[in-house]
């Protein structure tokens, strides 16, 4: 573990005034500690929202923004040059006193335009009523001040694509080795740079995809990481099918929110803004009453993290070799010549302004958040102006990301779970006990908390929003200060209210949000097992697993199943047993979900780090998590009688090979067994005898609908996954049958199904690290009208 962590302190972003250089322009990190807080008014979004309802346009384009404070801006030159990194010549002139250099989205709704802005304005529709989008790609070449003109839009060169991922492409150039595809050692030694043939950096036109999180969509409307296309459509992704969209919109009200999901660039793409919130109105929370906090008292919050030059211009660290600074030297230089494992800015933001501060009444709001970070955690909780947390507000929770709660809860009333158990050998007792010892609202990126806070008793206090989550989570590696990264925003509360207020009360004794044929679907019972009359028809165990460069032991891949995200070995090309060719065989797919089953999935995590997995088209329930005896999660393997042990065991036997691998050999991709060979389906082998305690249900908060779950370093994690919308009851619907709103088990390439949408290319499941789903952490599934059986 201290080997992990010392590597990851040199990937990843640690705040730090250190001269420092991307890949291609020379930039100067600024130090997001001199950045003034709490100066600058919250973007709110209430009368400025669009109305999804009409047809729709979504337009990227690229602009400047004012992320951090005015003042920061005005005190800069007109005229800034960057230089080439490496020819040292002037490369573009920009104007920063205009701002930062974004890349986000127009809205429009036929009555109004909005933006370009990041986040982009929200939009708002009506369940049952369907959306019409039409998604525009205007990130243009770049033409500055002097007249040069790129070859794509200005970030390409601030944003460096790492061309050794599978990525989108456009111009096809030759791939440069994924993971250990090119690479021998031998002829390459660890430190020596890269290959003869690499590509170099992109330029060029630049792909976008529109993916809606959370949303219950037919496959072509997805955003499949392939169903990209460039300004103009000239080039289109694999998957492409159309950039006019129909959302069906049926699935219950909720905070949804859109981004960018081209492959190989997601973490790039929502770094530069391309993100903002979808809210489905309706039932069930139009019946709740007295009715939710709304029009100026409900809130929506994107939080992000950002590092900026001292020009104002987004910094992404790329692992330049010139300068150690920011990340230290490269990682992995000779196999991911750009990437780091996980970015942590020093700069935090919320809906696009660096810190900034709400006045609000003393009376409800309702907040939403989206933690929109690359890979950092968030672990908030108030406080009072003389610093303390004793005399604060509640915050209660009353919805996660697949909609509302039955009832609210107190986030102050408990302690989330948590478990930090990397390199858990037997018969060593695991550390059950939480990273936090105070309640903190706790969430992952890509996952939505629906709250309500009271302000009410505290007029003309300032009450500020902090985060103490480790990063990366929950093992910690980079620098949090407390007075920086640990800051959030502010609330500035006024004396009197504007109007009596009327709205729900969590904080009255059986407060209830839905009831009766409104309450929450429960396939899991919130203590541990699956509800009543549940029966699942299969069993899936897969792992989440990480790859190590042979030579430094920096983090190269994780991986779910130990499967890259085409299905294919990188090192050989060998196509994985049992796997079914997708998308005219470009990549290969081993979980095929009938339509209308239920299944179990346990997610068995290997890493050192916790991992938000994401699973498109559908909203599941946490039944339970469970420690085990993990044993060493990086090389080497020497725990034995652990499960990590057994792992590799078993991977040795299959492959005839001996256990000790020799430097320079990768660690073999797939499962050690056939995928459809061992009784829970993926190949792996049996984690129940290294289970070690007891199930742990749920968190109060966790009691919902999800499409993004937590699964911490050392425990199992089983989720009731059911291949249909959320509010079929029980015994609905039968294995083989579609009660969704189109057909998602439609393939590229078919005609219209009888709901009227065409054929798409399936979905994806994915770690929500944006950094790891970019580098592979991301497998295809396709759902089918037959059953998968070992």
């Amino acid at each position: 573990m201290k080997k992990k962590l010392y590597f990851l302190a040199l990937l990843i972003g640690v705040s730090t005034n250190t001269i420092q250089a991307n890949q291609q322009v020379k930039q100067f990190v600024i130090d997001g500690g001199i950045i003034p807080k709490f100066v600058e008014p919250l973007t709110t979004y209430n009368g400025e929202r669009v109305d999804g309802i009409r047809k729709i346009k979504v337009t990227a384009k690229e602009f400047q923004q004012k992320i951090l404070p005015n003042s920061f801006y005005q005190n800069l030159p007109r005229s800034v040059t960057y230089k080439s990194v490496e020819t040292g010549m002037p490369l573009v002139t920009i104007d920063p006193r205009e701002g930062t250099y974004m890349w986000g989205y127009e809205m429009s709704d036929g009555k109004k335009t909005y933006g370009p802005s990041y986040p982009a304005h929200t939009v708002e529709v009506e369940r049952h009523k369907k959306s019409y989008v039409k998604g525009l790609n205007h990130l243009f070449p770049f033409k500055d001040k002097k007249g040069r003109i790129l070859k794509g839009p200005l970030l390409q060169k601030f944003l460096t694509v790492d061309v050794s991922f599978q990525w989108a492409n456009p111009l096809n150039w030759p791939q440069f080795g994924q993971g250990f595809d090119t690479y021998d050692p031998e002829v390459y030694p660890f430190g020596t740079g890269m290959p003869q043939g690499n590509p170099g950096i992109y330029e060029g036109p630049q792909p976008i995809t529109i993916h809606l999180h959370g949303a219950e969509n037919p496959s072509y409307a997805d955003g499949d990481p392939n169903s990209w296309w460039t300004p103009g459509k000239k080039i289109k992704g694999a998957s492409f099918v159309s950039n006019k969209l129909i959302y069906p919109n049926s699935q219950p009200a909720t905070t949804l929110w859109f981004h960018d999901h081209v492959l190989g660039i997601t973490r790039l793409s929502v770094l530069a803004g391309q993100a903002g919130f979808y809210f489905i109105r309706g039932e069930p929370e139009s019946s709740v009453s007295p009715p939710l906090p709304k029009d100026d008292f409900e809130v929506e919050m994107i939080i992000s993290d950002r590092q900026f030059d001292t020009h104002g211009q987004l910094f992404f660290p790329d692992g330049n070799p010139l300068t150690a600074g920011l990340n230290g030297p490269p990682g992995n230089p000779d196999i991911n010549p750009y990437a780091i494992a996980e970015f942590f800015g020093d700069v935090m933001c919320v809906n696009g302004k660096s810190w900034p501060y709400l006045e609000v009444e003393p009376r409800r709001y309702r907040f939403r958040l989206l933690d929109s970070c690359n890979a950092r955690f968030l672990a908030l909780y108030l406080t009072s102006n003389d610093n303390t947390n004793t005399s604060v507000p509640q915050i209660w929770q009353i919805g996660t990301d697949g909609g509302l709660l039955d009832k609210p809860v107190n986030i102050n009333s408990f302690i989330p779970f948590t478990y930090n158990t990397s390199d858990l050998c037997p018969p060593e007792d695991p550390d059950l006990g939480p990273v936090f010892d105070s309640p903190r609202l706790l969430f992952a990126p890509g996952e939505r908390m629906d709250v309500i806070i009271d302000f009410t008793g505290y007029e003309g206090k300032n009450i500020t929003v902090n985060n103490d989550a480790p990063g990366p989570f929950p093992g910690g590696g980079t620098l949090l200060d407390p007075d920086v990264e640990g800051l959030i925003m502010q609330f500035r509360v006024k004396n009197k209210r504007s109007s009596p207020d009327k709205s729900f009360n969590p904080a009255i004794p059986g407060a209830t949000l839905r009831k009766g044929d409104k309450a929450i679907v429960r396939l899991a019972n919130g203590k541990g097992k699956l509800a009543p009359g549940v029966v699942p028809n299969l069993t899936r165990s897969l792992v989440l697993i990480e790859q190590e460069d042979p030579y430094s032991t920096a983090p190269v891949v994780v991986l779910c199943n130990n499967t890259s995200y085409d299905g294919k070995n990188p090192y050989n090309k060998e196509i994985l047993p049992d796997s079914v060719p997708y998308n005219n065989g470009s990549l290969y797919v081993t979980e095929i979900p009938q339509v209308g089953s239920t299944e179990i999935w346990e997610l068995v995590n290997l890493t050192p780090d916790a991992h938000p997995i994401h699973i498109h088209l559908i909203q599941f329930q946490l039944i339970n998590r469970q420690a085990f005896y993990v044993g060493n999660t990086v090389p080497p393997f020497v725990c034995l009688g652990s499960y990590r042990d057994l792992y590799e065991t078993a991977w040795n036997k299959f492959l005839n090979r001996p256990k000790t691998v020799p430097p320079g050999t990768v660690y073999t991709y797939g499962s050690p067994f056939s995928y459809l060979s061992t009784p829970k389906l993926g190949g792996n082998p049996d984690v129940a005898p290294f289970l070690r305690g007891p199930v742990i249900a749920p968190d109060p908060n966790e009691y919902g609908w999800k499409d993004t779950i937590k699964i911490y370093p050392g425990t199992v994690t089983r989720l009731a996954i059911r291949w249909a919308p959320q509010d079929i009851p029980v015994g609905g619907v039968s294995a083989g049958e579609n009660r969704f709103a189109f057909d998602p088990t439609s393939k590229l390439g078919d005609k219209k199904d009888k709901f009227g949408y065409p054929g798409g290319s399936g979905y994806v499941w994915h770690c929500n690290i944006l950094d790891h789903e970019d580098n592979m952490m991301m497998r295809p599934f396709q759902v089918s009208n037959k059953a998968q059986k070992p």
